[in-house]
């Protein structure tokens, strides 16, 4: 997925069963590590700034997954209206 800290995201926190959906913006994402790929990522959530460390685990056109240890996981996409 192409990343722009122009645009809006879903993000979505997923700890073992329980998830919660919200918007974000100004995701922006560094990479620290090339085996496993970790990332430092940094976005606003409308409550705060927030930045993660996670491995990525998976990454399609429109989404990525990121692991940050134990059962949590971030998870953005696109935002379409």
């Amino acid at each position: 997925m192409k990343v722009s800290p122009n645009k809006f995201y879903w993000v979505t926190m997923e700890v073992g069963d329980w998830k919660r959906k919200g918007r974000c913006s100004h995701l922006k994402m560094k990479r620290t590590s090339e085996d496993p790929p970790t990332y430092v990522v940094q976005f606003f959530d409308f409550e705060s700034h927030r930045q993660i460390e996670g491995t990525l685990v998976e990454e399609g056109e429109e989404h990525m997954l990121f692991s940050i240890g134990g059962e949590k996981f971030y998870r953005f996409e696109e935002f379409k209206g």
